[in-house]
């Protein structure tokens, strides 16, 4: 299977969507999470992912179902409930801690990983417990999404209701902790604002038919995405934005990453 992934509010959903309209296979609508205000156009999403994801990274003692339909609901109660979870993340999410989780379920991502073969499956959880997907499942190649951390951080903030100073560090963690191992098969490497740029599209698209292991065509691009952008999307566009030192300093890094190809 091939793996799309980044901190969550990067744009990955928006590439899934891309990828989808350029032939990529997510498996059947009703095995994926809804559509919600949040991503109008689905989240490409695999439930058992999701649910095998969060168990890996935060353990049996928090409820895996309110992280799959639920994402970030009105309903006052359960976002207490998450942001509970949130609050020992921490503790739950430490390395040592996955690498046991995902040893005792080394089975489970090895069958999962093998029904869903030759599919695409997209979770921000990839951050976090890759490692354990490619030491026992079956993994071909991983595409990793980065967006301007500022943008993140503040959609992050508006999602959740947390204040920036703790989702610009969710968006260090979730860089960090990806970048600390990176993975053994190819990583193709998109810049969500890009896709907005007359300029830079071209290569963004390039790098998601290289991932989908196609030929470029410029015919079938410029098609797909007549069909998916929404200027709006790109409306809080972070320009001069001033961030904290160690942030901007990581997303250079990524960026450099991103330019070494």
């Amino acid at each position: 299977m091939k793996i799309v992934t980044g901190c969550m509010r990067s744009g990955t959903s928006f590439v899934c969507n891309v990828l989808e309209k350029l032939g990529g296979d997510f498996g059947s609508a009703s095995e994926l999470v809804s559509a919600d205000e949040w991503n109008i156009k689905g989240y490409f999403e695999n439930r058992k992912v999701n649910l095998l994801n969060h168990e890996l990274l935060f353990g049996r003692w928090s409820s895996s179902e309110l992280w799959v339909d639920h994402m970030w609901p009105k309903d006052r109660r359960i976002k207490l409930r998450k942001l509970a979870n949130l609050v020992f993340a921490p503790v739950a999410t430490r390395a040592g801690t996955i690498e046991k989780r995902t040893k005792d379920n080394a089975t489970h991502i090895r069958d999962l990983s093998h029904d869903l073969s030759g599919m695409i499956v997209k979770d921000p959880r990839f951050s976090f417990v890759l490692k354990g997907w490619e030491e026992y499942g079956e993994v071909e190649g991983v595409l990793y999404c980065v967006r301007h951390p500022w943008e993140v951080a503040h959609s992050m903030s508006r999602q959740t209701g947390l204040p920036i100073v703790l989702t610009y560090l969710a968006w260090r963690d979730a860089v960090t902790r990806f970048w600390a191992n990176p993975p053994k098969e190819p990583v193709y490497i998109v810049e969500y604002n890009n896709f907005f740029k007359p300029d830079l599209v071209e290569a963004e698209m390039k790098t998601l038919f290289a991932f989908l292991g196609r030929d470029f065509s410029s015919g079938d691009a410029a098609d797909v995405l007549d069909s998916v952008l929404d200027k709006n999307m790109y409306s809080s566009v972070a320009k001069n934005k001033k961030m904290p030192t160690y942030i901007n300093r990581l997303y250079e890094d990524v960026l450099a990453r991103k330019q070494e190809g």
